[in-house]
């Protein structure tokens, strides 16, 4: 969850708002380290809205999609870094292009050292970084409070 999961959590709190629940299971389904290959997340946000994030190193497919369903529509984003994204509504589909960054951590490490060169704060901040921090030691405490065999 530490590597890339982070990332989508900041996705998730950019979008939503704080976590105020969660629930977490780690395994190791491949490879035999001290690191989990597989990671399941369920948040509930203080706004009431709920998400999934499920991470793995031990797909054999790459796969970062990322998705939204709500009352009035969906939005679809089959691979999170290519710029590409489906809309659906009321109104019937569209498709949008965001052109990404040649190297995605180009816009960010930009945005910071903007933020300290005109002194404001960055993009992403460090009270969002601590934010992700807390919410993936909460996902390894629940994981760790749940590790247990079925029928013990």
């Amino acid at each position: 969850m530490f590597d890339f999961g982070c990332h989508r959590i900041e996705v998730l709190l950019n979008i939503f708002g704080p976590i105020s629940e969660v629930k977490a299971l780690i395994a190791n389904t491949v490879f035999d380290r001290e690191v989990e290959d597989t990671a399941a997340a369920l948040f509930r946000f203080a706004s009431g809205v709920c998400a999934v994030l499920s991470v793995s190193h031990a797909a054999a497919e790459a796969k970062d999609t990322f998705s939204i369903f709500g009352d009035l529509g969906s939005i679809h984003v089959s691979i999170l870094n290519e710029g590409k994204m489906q809309v659906i509504g009321k109104l019937g589909k569209r498709y949008e292009t965001h052109s990404p960054p040649a190297n995605r951590h180009a816009p960010l490490l930009e945005d910071f050292t903007n933020a300290v060169l005109g002194n404001r704060e960055p993009a992403v901040s460090g009270e969002t970084g601590r934010a992700v921090a807390g919410i993936e030691e909460e996902i390894y405490r629940q994981a760790a409070a749940g590790r247990k065999l079925v029928g013990t």
